[in-house]
């Protein structure tokens, strides 16, 4: 994502003017940040995908633990990329009201 700007001024230009939403569904006013949308997606695999069925195989577990950091690698570089500073936000669920 550093490189961006160089390899890819154009779609560099375009992420800087906010096209970098995404939809998961049909519809008008529904697009979500793409981190907003992995961490949707991680959420969901996890609680009803991730360790059941063939995946509860310990050749499975340790396939999706070494894949675990470049995710969140992506994950990282998306957030800097949107400027996005996670330690000074706090979710919904952390305010007092």
């Amino acid at each position: 994502m550093r490189s961006l700007p160089t390899l890819a001024p154009n779609i560099h230009r375009e992420f800087k003017d906010g096209k970098f939403t995404v939809r998961q569904t049909e519809g008008r006013f529904n697009g979500v940040w793409t981190d907003m949308a992995l961490e949707k997606t991680y959420n969901r695999d996890a609680k009803t995908k991730l360790f059941t069925g063939i995946s509860q195989q310990p050749a499975s577990m340790e396939k999706y633990l070494r894949a675990l950091p470049v995710l969140t690698a992506v994950s990282e570089q998306t957030k800097a990329m949107a400027h996005l500073d996670m330690d000074d936000t706090k979710h919904h669920e952390d305010s007092n009201s």
